[in-house]
């Protein structure tokens, strides 16, 4: 920074309406204490964040109401590591026109986030490393995000696609294997759309080598989960694990249109059940191995391979729910295929396997960082979001609009 000026506004009559933080065009950084127990600072800390076209945030387990009078604030420190992240990050702005928008009914979007209310309180997503993917932006090439499927996919798919569309407008089309537009299709027929959650109203496309090849040529953002139903519906001792084909079956088509693969992993969804039987065990009773045998056959997602196994992936597991554990999502560094030759078998070979080995650092890292959230406990969490009625913070420091920035990309 090349001069810093200071103003603290001590008369609490004056406020600012969302339209006038709205039009401030410098960078802005906010510093709040999560404990200050006189004023809502941490609520107004999100609504500053969300406001405030170039507004970073740190957030303090410490200082309460008067944080700046704490003998451990570094403000310095703080403010070096903010013009860090506005030289190497751009912050996300919510696009005013997009034509994605179009695809979108939106009653329909209304009516699912309703019924995904009560499953967001309790799992209170959120987004690491967003400030990775900062300065992406929709038509300059495909853009496909690769990550591991947690326990029946119920969270990560919908959290993650509904995410893009609340913070930046952008719809991510999600690969869907072919028993999900089954049951669509049966739910319209039962007259439930209007109650019902469908992946079709959201942009999904059933998973197929032709879909994939249209999106990546349109240069959509697109969503894969490469273990499809196989991981979505894994075995007990397959927690966490990345369960993918050997050989690459994206990375060719990518890199025909130059695309950018962003790794990412959820972490949490597969804590919220207790697995009592696996496809194995039940495909063991004769009663449900012959009441799948006279079901009527769902369409292989990889129709072009023989996979003795797809039955058994087909039965989801019986489990019973446990306490709701908080989801994490983080995206790991972008991948760049705009130089990859696709007739290169072996280097794409090898970059599918860097993908896959980012998903899986991704995936361990979450898992040790979120011992450290202060609120990974759902009662602490819960009473925390109660009062101030915004998500809770969790173990990291800063954040950007709708993302926290791992520590690693932050200097010492």
């Amino acid at each position: 920074m090349a001069s810093t000026s200071m103003k603290t506004v001590s008369n609490s009559d004056i406020s600012f309406t969302d339209s006038q933080l709205s039009r401030i065009n410098v960078p802005v950084t906010i510093v709040v204490s999560e404990d200050d127990i006189l004023q809502p600072s941490y609520a107004e800390s999100q609504r500053l964040l969300n406001l405030i076209p170039q507004a970073v945030r740190c957030v303090l387990p410490y200082g309460g109401h008067f944080l700046l009078s704490e003998n451990k604030i570094l403000l310095s420190q703080i403010l070096v590591k903010s013009q860090h992240i506005f030289d190497s990050a751009k912050i996300p702005q919510k696009r005013a026109d997009s034509d994605d928008m179009v695809d979108i009914n939106p009653k329909t979007l209304e009516n699912a986030r309703g019924r995904f209310a009560f499953l967001r309180r309790m799992v209170s997503p959120v987004i690491i490393g967003g400030n990775r993917i900062s300065h992406l932006v929709p038509g300059d090439q495909p853009i496909l995000f690769v990550g591991n499927h947690t326990l029946y996919g119920l969270f990560d798919l919908p959290f993650l696609v509904d995410h893009f569309l609340e913070e930046r407008s952008i719809l991510v089309r999600g690969l869907a294997h072919p028993l999900v537009f089954q049951s669509d299709r049966s739910r319209k027929k039962d007259k439930e759309k209007e109650n019902s959650f469908m992946f079709e109203d959201f942009g999904a496309v059933q998973v197929s080598p032709r879909n994939f090849y249209a999106l990546m040529k349109e240069k959509k953002w697109t969503l894969l989960f490469p273990g499809g139903i196989r991981e979505a519906h894994h075995r007990k001792n397959e927690k966490y694990k990345t369960i993918w084909p050997e050989e690459q079956e994206f990375v060719r088509t990518a890199a025909k249109f130059g695309a950018l693969i962003v790794p990412f992993a959820s972490v949490g969804s597969d804590d919220n059940f207790e697995m009592l039987m696996d496809g194995n065990d039940l495909m063991n009773i004769p009663q449900v191995a012959n009441w799948l045998k006279d079901k009527p056959p769902v369409k292989n997602a990889r129709s072009w391979k023989q996979n003795d196994d797809e039955d058994k992936s087909l039965l989801p597991p019986l489990s019973r729910p446990r306490r709701p554990s908080r989801l994490y999502t983080r995206f790991g560094h972008p991948i760049d295929l705009a130089d990859v030759d696709y007739r290169d078998k072996q280097l794409c070979q090898d970059i599918y396997q860097e993908v896959r080995s980012s998903v899986e650092t991704l995936i361990e890292k979450q898992l040790e960082a979120r011992e450290r959230d202060r609120y990974g406990d759902l009662a602490r969490r819960l009473a925390f979001e109660t009062i101030n009625e915004v998500p809770a913070p969790t173990d990291l420091q800063w954040s950007i609009r709708g993302s926290y920035i791992p520590a690693e990309d932050l200097p010492t």
